[in-house]
């Protein structure tokens, strides 16, 4: 899918305010859903992309995404950014609220960041978004009693420094791991109190979430009265949503075959869409074999993409074709395709020149689940016979390889993870998983040309140079291979006809106040 440049939704956030809905024939009702639930709402604490869906209809942040998921303001009237690109200043809204009533203030934007950047809290999703603002890592090593680059300088104006220029930033702000948090509900507190378009008015962490209209928001109204989610996907959801028991339903894994089958009633009902993940094979460039870009690209040619997504996953996840998801795709490089021959003249390019002299490849699956998981079989099995590699399985329990993945040097020669992209712009993908110095650069490359390229994208004005520099990106990575993409998520939700105007992304924006019912369908 093609986007609209990210630099041209930048400039038209800083121009452009929302608009506030006032009344409407379609209000009313109760919408009646059924999805999986997270154990806690603060949007710090948020684990997948569904639950960052929910928190943006509880809390609200200074930007948010358009339909077209660009970034515009939301707390914030609008943006502008110094001619560096090192200072955003971010003027509020007049009149804002939390819903407990009290008026919402660029100090609690402060308080909030101070508080998720705190190493006593230790928000796992703070450092990816507010990590390049100047002071963090004092603040963080507790040199520093505040963040020097969070400054409210009124009750409505918020200025931001960052060490390095970066035009992602208010991208950044998207996501609803910064997003402003009440007083009640910080340091402590167990209070799920926002000031998006939903209060809530009743949480069983896990188990049921009941959300009503704020009648105080200021952007789009919530047409709904009320929404009414049940947490879960059972044996039973399924029969609930065709005995019209439910609105909407977030298919699971079990019934996505049931509800493709073009003969069964409910496939009407259905909409998929892409997520923001990719799932990639990585292997560790800093071990042998595959410190060897010959090995690497020859086990990402020796795997038939296609056959997995086909006979492993019954077309119910997307093929990759390149680095990043479908929807962050504006050209760049396509990687390397199934090709045996290919395959085999690579490994004969490689400093061991045959499957013989490589060392012992071992591929580590995390968790306990007996025997391994289908996709993994499948991966190894299409190597081994391809390239003639043997290929051991090895297990670790899933905090350990977790941890050593996130705090440690990683150990692991080969394995597979799933990224997700934090917010709609192909850095939000390749800057954490390919600059030399993240955190999250599980493959450990290093490229010290590649990370001059990311650092200009972040910083670069000209939408046409960014777009180039981002395809040159691709391109050096894709021909480098520390890692192989192997498919993308896809989404599968039923939804009754008479829900209207139901408008779901990726993205974590909301989507639920433009709800109505039609009961006449």
């Amino acid at each position: 899918m093609q986007r609209r440049d990210f630099l041209t939704g930048v400039l038209a956030g800083m121009l452009l305010p929302l608009l506030v809905a006032c009344g409407d024939e379609r209000s009313g009702g109760t919408v009646r859903m059924q999805m999986p639930l997270p154990d806690d709402l603060d949007p710090a604490a948020l684990q997948s992309d569904l639950d960052a869906q929910l928190a943006v209809h509880v809390y609200s942040g200074l930007v948010t995404l358009n339909d077209k998921g660009e970034p515009i303001p939301d707390l914030a009237q609008r943006w502008s950014l110094s001619p560096d690109g090192r200072t955003y200043v971010f003027p509020l809204r007049p009149g804002l609220r939390f819903h407990d009533g009290e008026q919402l203030a660029a100090a609690h934007i402060k308080d909030t960041w101070e508080h998720l950047l705190n190493p006593q809290f230790d928000s796992p999703r703070a450092l990816p978004f507010l990590g390049n603002i100047v002071g963090v890592a004092p603040y963080r090593n507790r040199i520093a009693g505040n963040i020097s680059g969070i400054r409210a300088v009124n009750t409505r104006t918020l200025e931001i420094d960052l060490a390095e220029p970066d035009l992602t930033f208010p991208a950044k702000l998207t996501h609803p791991a910064t997003y402003v948090q009440a007083p009640a509900g910080l340091r402590g507190g167990t209070a799920q109190i926002g000031s998006g378009p939903f209060t809530v008015v009743n949480w069983v962490p896990g188990e049921a979430l009941t959300l009503v209209r704020s009648e105080d928001y200021y952007g789009f109204a919530p047409l709904l009265d009320r929404i009414e989610i049940t947490g879960g996907i059972d044996a039973q959801s399924l029969r609930r949503y065709a005995d019209d028991a439910l609105d909407i339903l977030y298919v699971g894994a079990q019934d996505i075959a049931a509800v493709l089958d073009r003969n069964n009633p409910l496939h009407r009902d259905l909409v998929v869409h892409d997520a923001l993940e990719m799932t990639f094979l990585a292997m560790n460039n800093r071990v042998p074999p595959f410190d060897d870009e010959g090995v690497r690209q020859a086990f990402a040619l020796a795997i038939d993409r296609a056959a997995v997504v086909e006979q492993v996953f019954s077309q119910t996840v997307g093929r990759a074709t390149s680095l990043l998801p479908p929807s962050l795709r504006d050209g760049g490089a396509d990687t390397v395709d199934f090709d045996i021959f290919k395959a085999r003249q690579a490994l004969g390019d490689s400093r061991y020149r045959d499957a013989g002299n490589l060392p012992e490849v071992t591929f580590t699956v995390p968790g306990d689940r007996s025997p391994p998981p289908s996709e993994v079989l499948a991966l190894i099995n299409m190597i081994q016979q391809h390239l003639g590699v043997r290929i051991r399985i090895e297990r670790e329990p899933w905090a350990a390889f977790v941890d050593n993945l996130d705090r440690r040097a990683n150990p692991y020669q080969l394995f597979l993870f799933t990224w997700r992209a934090e917010y709609p712009d192909p850095q939000a993908v390749l800057d954490p998983l390919f600059r030399s110095s993240s955190v999250s650069n599980y493959s450990g490359y290093r490229s010290p040309d590649v990370d001059a390229l990311l650092l200009q994208a972040r910083g670069e004005h000209d939408s046409d140079r960014r777009r180039q520099t981002l395809a040159e990106i691709e391109q050096r990575i894709a021909t480098d291979s520390p890692v192989t993409p192997l498919w993308h998520g896809k989404s599968y939700v039923l939804v009754k006809p008479w829900v209207r105007d139901v408008q779901l992304s990726a993205t974590a924006r909301p989507w639920l106040n433009r709800v109505h019912l039609d009961q006449d369908s």
